[in-house]
């Protein structure tokens, strides 16, 4: 079905069955906000609302970040040696391969 003034777009209808009326005017962009430079703040603003959104976060506990940091290094260490063996394996399979 071809929509309103010969348009290739769908007609919208109403609930009701009849064709949805038209406002008369554009929608606003986001953009076009006259009042977009009284929202902007400055970098002094920026930061002292950064300090407080950071004293609202809940900091981990001496123990937590010592278990933190040694479930990550258990791991980090464990990824070099997958890596470094997997390495070995392939250029030992590759050199016996090609030699």
């Amino acid at each position: 079905m071809v929509g309103a003034r010969g348009s290739r777009r769908p007609v919208r209808r109403t609930p009701e069955g009849g064709e949805t009326e038209r406002k008369g005017r554009a929608t606003r962009r986001r953009g076009d906000d006259e009042d977009d430079a009284e929202r902007r703040t400055g970098p002094v603003t920026f930061v002292n609302e950064s300090v407080g959104e950071l004293r609202k976060v809940v900091w981990p506990t001496a123990e937590q970040m010592r278990t933190y940091f040694i479930v990550v290094l258990v791991f980090v260490v464990f990824m070099i040696a997958l890596v470094s063996l997997l390495d070995l394996a392939f250029g030992t399979a590759l050199l016996r391969l090609f030699s």
